[in-house]
């Protein structure tokens, strides 16, 4: 389990990939830009070009220290209280939720849901309140859910799944969104069992997350069903359409054709 004393580290390939996809969707990516000039302020002035190569947070201490270099190879440290300065909370906040969720998802699902996910779990987080951090487990069990017992309690989890969803334009044609799709899951009795061991990019309980899990007991899972249903199960449990269907607007929405499957971008 990923305790609050330890840290997490946004390595340079990894944030080469945040800000290329920050560039890409809002034509600019301020982080880059608040450590260089953190930098100049101690009254070094880095020479041409600056690679960021990492950002560590130290969230038992809401701390963030990275490591920029410049064109001609000198390195420039700097570690700030984050607590003090809100401009640095916008990358205490990415580095906290998007750096593992990098690591474990990009390579299978690719920036799109990674981003969005971390951009759904940072909106969790209050800095200084470190009851409202993440908490990063190998595998979420039974012993993470408060009152949990196989047969004699319910105890609920969030499942995502990492999708795409649709709009039929033509007749071979769709505009084609990636979306996360959240999923309520239930302990439940074996014969009421609808899981089949699928592996979900994110399990959740709280802020307890597991990465490329399975859920490894008998349960129900309650698939989203329209906005307008009368089941107040439904209501209860928030999986609706409209709560549970998050299309990611920063994804690569595009022009899809269903026949050859080749993708052109939305003009």
């Amino acid at each position: 389990m990923l305790l609050l004393s330890e840290e997490i580290t946004l390595s340079a390939a990894q944030f080469d990939i945040l800000e290329a996809f920050e560039i890409k969707h809002y034509k600019s990516s301020p982080y880059r830009e608040f450590m260089v000039k953190e930098i100049e302020a101690t009254g070094f002035l880095p020479i041409g070009a600056v690679t960021v190569d990492f950002v560590t947070i130290h969230p038992k201490e809401d701390k963030l220290h990275f490591q920029l270099t410049d064109e001609e190879g000198t390195t420039f440290t700097n570690e700030i209280d984050v607590k003090e300065n809100g401009p640095y909370y916008p990358l205490y906040i990415l580095t906290m939720t998007a750096a593992p969720a990098i690591k474990a998802l990009h390579a299978e699902y690719g920036i799109d849901h990674v981003y969005a996910f971390a951009s759904m779990l940072s909106a969790r987080i209050v800095v200084g309140d470190a009851s409202t951090y993440p908490k990063y487990v190998p595998q979420l069990l039974p012993k993470h859910v408060d009152n949990f017992e196989y047969d004699t309690e319910d105890a609920q989890m969030l499942a995502m799944r990492f999708t795409h969803i649709g709009e039929q334009r033509t007749t071979h044609n769709l505009l084609r969104t990636p979306a996360i799709v959240r999923y309520v899951v239930e302990s439940s009795e074996k014969s009421e069992n609808n899981g089949f061991s699928e592996i979900y990019p994110v399990v959740m309980h709280g802020n307890i997350v597991e990465f490329n899990g399975v859920i490894q007991f008998p349960h129900e899972l309650h698939i989203p069903v329209d906005s307008d249903t009368d089941s107040h199960i439904a209501k209860e449990l928030g999986t609706t359409f409209i709560d549970s269907v998050t299309a990611c607007e920063t994804g690569d929405v595009c022009w899809m054709d269903t026949v050859s499957g080749k993708k052109r971008p939305v003009q």
